[in-house]
């Protein structure tokens, strides 16, 4: 039995046998086939060279990224590293390197992240973490650089603290520069250069300024801490250099006497300064109403004969108010020689200008003297200003 021919058989024959020299026309499926093998063949084309070009951009962008990740880290590393002036220190915080410069190029930014922050090698562990060991101990930095599409890299280079000259520690100044004998709780801000995270202060322990807690000194800037000290007040009256130790190291002095213990002078003790405050209502207070209630407060400064503050100081006193009368108050002085007395009656005594006055008394009974401390000798008539006037909102 003879097989049938597939017509699609007879069709390709036909395309391709045909006698091309014959006057015979194509059929119009020959030419729809022929225009969907071409179109087939431009999409592909398009698709291949579309995805060339979108390669080419993304390697591009790639190598552009891998560029500025490379100059920023050695842009960074040189000023850590770069002598004689290095920005190195050690057991740097992320604070302490805010001042590099990376120079990224425009639309992107650069950031050392607080987290991790920076590492410090350990050599017992054969580790960085986040203790610093040593002074100069090699430390692993961090940086996250952000690209112009929004895209984040993080890098990470380690600078190596041995041998890099280090910023000398100096201690040039204090303030404030004295304090009498018997001063507690005194804030003292050193400056100078080369301090580190973890340095502390310190006194000639003849000179018997203490600080409360050791270690306790504050890092605000390699070059400035704060500390508390208390002068003891059988601290020799003198000019003492003043001490700062950097972790790992030993401690360095000023150059010369910069801080000095004054006399205290127990005789004199007398009122330095008043400030008034006053408040709008207090809406929860039962003696007061939203149309006429305000408090008032008067704080009050005590300091010795030497211009010592003075904590303990028992301040009797009077508020005076035009339509009662008067009535008296206390308070007791703290660490910095300060404390308030309050003004809050009945509205009927808010609505008129309130004074209150220290009482002159020089007794030593802490119930009725104007200041009372064992050992310290009132003298009124040094009170500046002895009384203060508060006027209603």
């Amino acid at each position: 039995m003879r097989r049938s021919t597939h017509p699609l058989a007879g069709l390709l024959r036909r395309l391709l046998g045909r006698n091309r020299r014959s006057e015979a026309g194509d059929t119009l499926i020959e030419i729809l086939v022929t225009i969907t093998v071409l179109g087939g063949c431009a999409v592909a084309l398009i698709v291949t060279f579309a995805t060339a070009i979108t390669t080419s951009a993304d390697h591009r962008n790639l190598v552009t990224n891998a560029t500025v990740l490379r100059n920023i880290e050695q842009a960074a590393y040189y000023q850590l590293a770069l002598q004689p002036t290095p920005l190195f220190t050690a057991c740097a915080t992320t604070t302490d390197y805010s001042s590099i410069n990376y120079g990224a190029p425009t639309g992107y930014s650069v950031t050392m992240p607080a987290s991790p922050g920076i590492q410090y090698w350990n050599a017992t562990t054969n580790a960085f973490d986040a203790s610093c060991p040593a002074a100069n101990a090699p430390q692993l930095i961090t940086l996250n650089v952000t690209n112009p599409n929004g895209s984040n890299a993080p890098t990470q280079f380690v600078v190596d603290g041995v041998g890099i000259l280090q910023t000398p520690v100096t201690v040039t100044a204090v303030t404030p520069s004295s304090a009498s004998q018997g001063t507690s709780n005194l804030l003292l801000t050193v400056t100078g250069t080369g301090f580190q995270a973890g340095a502390t202060v310190s006194f000639p322990s003849s000179s018997l300024i203490t600080v409360p807690t050791p270690g306790t000194a504050t890092f605000v800037s390699s070059t400035t801490l704060d500390v508390f000290v208390n002068v003891a007040a059988t601290s020799p009256p003198a000019s003492y250099d003043v001490f700062v130790t950097n972790p790992l190291s030993s401690p360095t002095s000023s150059t010369s006497p910069l801080f000095t213990v004054d006399a205290s002078t127990p005789t004199g003790m007398h009122v330095n300064k008043m400030v008034a405050n006053i408040a709008d209502p207090v809406v929860d207070d039962p003696d007061e109403n939203a149309t006429s209630g305000w408090d008032a407060w008067d704080t009050i400064t005590v300091v010795s004969g030497s211009g010592a503050p003075l904590a303990g100081v028992v301040i009797n006193g009077t508020w005076s108010l035009t339509t009662i009368g008067t009535y008296t108050t206390t308070c007791t002085t703290d660490a910095t020689g300060t404390c308030t007395v309050y003004d809050g009656w009945r509205d009927a005594l808010h609505n008129v200008t309130t004074t209150f006055t220290i009482s002159s008394s020089m007794s030593t009974n802490p119930a009725t003297g104007g200041l009372v401390l064992n050992g310290n000798t009132y003298n009124p008539s040094l009170n500046a200003p002895s009384s203060i006037v508060i006027s209603a909102p």
